[in-house]
């Protein structure tokens, strides 16, 4: 049998970034399974509070899977399941509440479920950070390959908060409508939006990208239906949302911004640097240390390298950039201003602007070759 190299090295970096991603889901501190508000049983149960019951693709896919799977199967990795989550527990908390307990026995099958499809995501995320890369900005093969391992450092950043269980499904589809809005696939564009917003409600931002870069770009019929039917999806799907879970408790959004303007008050909140605690790749914690929120120093080296080179970057890339800031002033009134889980949707772009300026920063003062 004649070796394909090419072949061999799909397959190297197919494990590599599986490998990632099973590292950055070990780093993972708080995965909010039995939250009666967010947690994955009450989303799998349709009983979360609004917003959060809106976000149903996640919890769909795994009570479909559950529903189809043959009773004695369920059982055996419902019991595996549950019986592992508690040990784990137990090398963390003196005293696990039985309600806890019974919830995870009842549900170990649900939480398996959720914790493949939950890596899958991540991931698929990094595939297609790749494949954005490939479209956007100007490298060499090895280092497209190489471009998604970066995640393993930057993802940690993000998990002061819990890994809400539509996170990664949502750095998934984001990604993947930002590479068919910029390949003008329509087509599966409209079938990937619909996804996502089912997900959660801000791939909407995909239509602001949209409208940003295709507005002098393609004829104004097409450009017009496109937008038309890109917000008729969004409002059918709110719309139909609302109703299914007006009885859900909980309100359309939450409101947070006296608690926000209390936190950006307080000088400390800027140079925050913590180690991470209890995860599953330490139960006794990694002492290093991890910048967290709205850290200046993390702050301005992302903006150091967005902003060198600028002009000479990807125009999609650029203008796509504004969700950043739209992102930030939706969390002023609706979210936790630092917690950066809420920026996701703009973590592709703002990575491969970072990457893309860091490169050039390193050709400028002759650490690479031009």
């Amino acid at each position: 049998m004649r070796h394909n190299p090419r072949v061999s090295k799909i397959i190297f970096f197919a494990i590599l970034y599986l490998l990632t991603s099973i590292f950055i889901i070990s780093l993972i501190q708080f995965h909010g399974l039995t939250d009666e508000r967010t947690g994955v049983i009450c989303m799998v149960d349709f009983n979360a509070h609004k917003p959060f019951a809106y976000r149903i693709l996640m919890p769909s896919i795994i009570r479909f899977i559950d529903i189809s799977t043959p009773g004695s199967i369920k059982y055996r990795i419902s019991k595996w399941m549950s019986g592992m989550i508690i040990d784990k527990q137990k090398t963390v908390y003196a005293d696990i509440p039985e309600k806890i307990k019974s919830i995870q026995d009842e549900n170990g099958y649900r939480i398996a479920i959720y914790q493949v499809l939950n890596l899958l995501s991540l991931f698929m995320f990094l595939l297609s950070l790749r494949f954005m890369a490939k479209n956007l900005i100007d490298l060499s093969e090895s280092a497209y390959n190489i471009l998604p391992l970066g995640m393993a450092v930057v993802i940690p950043v993000f998990l002061d908060y819990p890994n809400y269980m539509y996170d990664f499904l949502n750095l998934f589809l984001f990604t993947a409508g930002l590479i068919l809005l910029y390949r003008e696939k329509w087509n599966l564009y409209l079938i990937i939006l619909t996804l996502a917003i089912l997900n959660k409600e801000t791939a909407i931002l995909l239509s602001v990208v949209f409208v940003i870069f295709y507005f002098n770009k393609i004829d104004r019929p097409m450009f017009f239906s496109l937008l038309a039917i890109q917000v008729g999806l969004f409002v059918i799907i709110k719309l139909s949302l609302y109703f299914i879970f007006k009885d859900n408790p909980g309100g359309f959004v939450e409101l947070h911004l006296l608690r926000n303007l209390s936190y950006l008050s307080k000088a400390s909140n800027y140079f925050r640097f913590e180690s991470i605690s209890t995860c599953l790749l330490s139960l006794s914690g990694l002492n290093f240390p991890v910048p967290r929120g709205l850290n200046l120093f993390v702050i301005a080296l992302v903006a150091l390298t967005v902003f060198w080179g600028w002009f000479s970057k990807s125009l999609f890339l650029r203008k796509s950039a504004i969700i950043a800031i739209i992102l930030f002033v939706l969390c002023l009134p609706f979210g936790h201003i630092e917690e950066l889980r809420d920026y996701y949707e703009a973590l592709p772009i703002i990575y491969l602007l970072g990457v893309s300026g860091l490169l050039k920063m390193m050709k400028s003062f002759g650490i690479i070759k031009p």
